[in-house]
């Protein structure tokens, strides 16, 4: 009897293990595709423009931009995140992030800049 308990216990703490483990994978998965949400919800402008997307912070699949890296450097929550980079110039062409996204042009790519009013 004491072979088929521990065999029991094992294939429970595995199957457990597995529910955890795919869990983990669904919710980051998830969470990901959280962030054009939250973008959206503290910049209501850009709903519906090119910057309610992924390609915000990432120019290709699993890379960063500058503007990315700096959020990802951030902590606390998205929001706070968010917030904690507005006032940075991620992509270094003299405009912060908070003037780019208000124009809906991208903070992390330099080539994309808020058009000058004289």
């Amino acid at each position: 009897m004491q072979p088929r308990v521990r065999l029991l216990t094992l294939l429970t703490l595995a199957v457990a293990a597995l529910f955890v483990l795919g869990w983990l994978v669904v919710s980051e998965v998830l969470g990901s595709f959280s962030y054009p949400a939250a973008f959206v919800a503290r910049y209501p402008s850009t709903s519906a423009t090119k910057l309610e997307s992924c390609a915000t912070c990432h120019p290709s699949s699993g890379t960063f931009n500058s503007y990315g890296e700096d959020f990802q450097a951030a902590s606390g929550t998205v929001d706070e995140r968010l917030a904690a980079v507005e006032g940075l110039d991620s992509d270094g062409d003299g405009w912060t992030n908070l003037e780019e996204i208000n124009a809906l042009t991208w903070p992390g790519d330099a080539a994309d800049s808020p058009i000058p009013v004289d």
